[in-house]
């Protein structure tokens, strides 16, 4: 069992390209953004473009992350409706995709009885406080022993709930819940609660109409399904289930099944038999992607693959861990139909949850009485971290603040950023100019809060000893905006490489990257442009072997018109490295 007793907004990123892989263990890192947490379960967003992160305690509130800051009162308080803790508790929180329009979220808790509750809830007139009372119970269902109580909420693609449910507890499953369709117990369920009172059940489900079985199920074989997460790009469904006393597994259901999956508890423990011993094979299991033993941990956290902007080399990774080790674990697939799993972060946490944000940026609890929030980040230089309206700590003349960060092989670098919400220059340049070879630079950009009048204003240039060698420019063309990517090759000319149109509402990931050939033949020079983390536009072989960057210019020149004064530029994280 799980052992629980005891983001026009601006962010940039500057990186070297040197080939990296997801197997390269220290390569990432976790970095703090939440303490004074008490344990910790749950992290997500609302899907309202607010920004905010809410983190659900087991101990009963859930909480918000604002501005970099946790925010003193809750977002709800459960404390008085729970039992707590071991295994029960506040253990599950999902957002409804439409929570922007209708405030409605959902929570996975165990009564004072111990038995598990699904209820909805609604925000207040105020957005950072739900109405207590307008609690609607969803579903209830007994729970037989304190432990494997589970309560993991998500919404899927398809816009049903997906509740998580442990096997009713104990060891072993002697019950043999898990196999038993007759009851909800070691299953994942699919609900609509968009239709029905309280709920509807969705007419595809597997064992609709099947006699003794429920409808609700979804799939089976389940022992303690913890942590569960949805592909934000495919659909797939990854299920991290806690082992017996020897192995843990992460399942995987594509996007296209139609659900009924038996993932073989408790016959098989991973894929070694359980109960039975020998024997236990059986026509339709569906079998884990990956496991590993309890030599390397006890107790597996799902998590999520990645689809942020800020990790390009672990694009498409799944990262997942283990509660006990605190080892941070990214897997892909080996392109002959299995899976490879290789260590991202060694950490010494106590890993209950894994979360998302809106920007798809992943982040891990530290599950604890003085718990913690933290985000994986890249190896990079940390020189600020400021979000929306946040100047408290900012210092510096004229309305700017300059921090000045060490860089690696003794280079120092400064940002200079404006605090005032006017569009005045932003930049990031070498101190003591470091001629790259590589470069990444990212940013992110809300259209509907632009405006140039039908015109292009530079947005990015990139520059070697005075001259500019990529520029990124931001065009609108009746209402419609787009990024123009403009580089130049060794022989000195400036040619357009692509350009890609960017929403008019909502937020969009913009980066670029630029490599110089290292070598005869110019194999290895490219830019390159990407959108919400896909490749959109690119130059590759590019002859650029005499350039090198030392400087990178972010912002709007002095006097151009077209930032809301709400979109100012923040700079969040910045690194430059050989």
């Amino acid at each position: 069992g799980r052992c629980f007793v005891a983001r026009f907004v601006a962010a940039f990123l500057a990186a070297a390209l040197a080939p990296s892989s997801p197997t390269d263990a220290g390569d990432l890192r976790l970095r703090s953004v939440a303490t004074g947490l008490s344990r910790p379960l749950a992290l997500t967003h609302a899907g309202d473009r607010s920004g905010r992160l809410f983190v659900a305690e087991q101990t009963g509130r859930i909480r918000i992350l604002a501005g970099g800051r946790l925010l003193a009162e809750p977002f709800l308080d459960l404390s008085d409706r729970i039992s707590c803790c071991g295994e029960r508790g506040v253990l599950g929180l999902a957002f409804h995709p439409r929570y922007a329009e209708n405030g409605l979220f959902y929570v996975g808790y165990t009564d004072p009885a111990g038995d598990t509750v699904i209820s909805r809830f609604s925000v207040s007139g105020d957005l950072d406080r739900a109405d207590p009372d307008s609690e609607l119970v969803i579903l209830t269902f007994d729970q037989p022993a304190s432990n494997h109580n589970n309560g993991q909420l998500a919404f899927g693609p398809d816009g049903f709930l997906y509740i998580g449910a442990g096997d009713g507890g104990g060891a072993g499953d002697t019950a043999d819940n898990a196999q038993s369709l007759d009851t909800l117990l070691g299953k994942i369920l699919r609900i609509d609660v968009d239709h029905g009172a309280p709920y509807a059940i969705p007419p595809g489900n597997p064992f609709v109409g099947e006699p003794g079985a429920q409808d609700e199920i979804w799939a089976y074989g389940l022992r303690n399904p913890w942590r569960f997460s949805f592909d934000r790009r495919t659909g797939d469904l990854f299920v991290g289930d806690v082992g017996q006393g020897d192995w843990e597994e992460i399942d995987r259901q594509p996007a296209k099944s139609r659900g009924g999956e038996n993932y073989g508890w408790r016959r098989m423990e991973g894929n070694h038999c359980f109960n039975p011993a020998t024997g236990c094979e059986s026509p339709g299991l569906v079998l884990p992607i990956l496991e590993y033993s309890h030599a390397e941990g006890c107790s597996v956290t799902g998590g999520f693959v990645y689809r942020g902007s800020r990790l390009l080399e672990h694009f498409g990774t799944y990262v997942f861990g283990d509660y006990c080790s605190g080892t941070i674990w990214g897997a892909v697939e080996d392109g002959a139909g299995g899976w490879v799993r290789s260590t991202l972060v060694n950490s010494s946490r106590a890993i209950s949850s894994f979360g998302e944000d809106a920007a798809g940026e992943i982040y891990v609890l530290h599950h604890d009485d003085a718990g913690a929030a933290l985000r994986i980040v890249g190896d990079l230089i940390l020189a600020a971290d400021h979000e929306d309206g946040d100047t408290s700590d900012w210092t510096g003349a004229s309305g700017a603040v300059e921090v000045v960060a060490p860089g690696l092989s003794g280079t120092a670098f400064a940002l200079s950023v404006p605090v005032d919400g006017t569009a005045t220059a932003s930049f990031v340049r070498s101190r003591k100019p470091k001629r790259e070879k590589a470069v990444r630079v990212g940013f992110r950009l809300d259209a509907d809060r632009v405006d140039l009048d039908g015109g292009e204003v530079t947005i990015l240039r990139l520059v070697g000893k005075g001259t500019p060698h990529v520029e990124l420019a931001l065009e609108q063309r009746r209402k419609r905006y787009r990024v123009v990517l403009r580089a130049r090759g060794d022989d000195g000319g400036f040619r357009r490489i692509g350009r890609v149109r960017v929403p008019r509402r909502g937020e969009t990931h913009v980066m670029v990257e630029w490599r110089r050939a290292s070598g005869p033949g110019d194999a290895d020079g490219l830019v390159r442009l990407f959108r919400n983390g896909e490749p959109k536009a690119e130059a590759l072989d590019l002859d650029n072997r005499g350039l090198r960057i030392d400087q990178v210019f972010l912002g709007l020149p002095d006097g151009s018109a077209g930032l809301d004064a709400s979109g100012r530029f923040l700079v969040d994280e910045f690194a430059m490295t050989p």
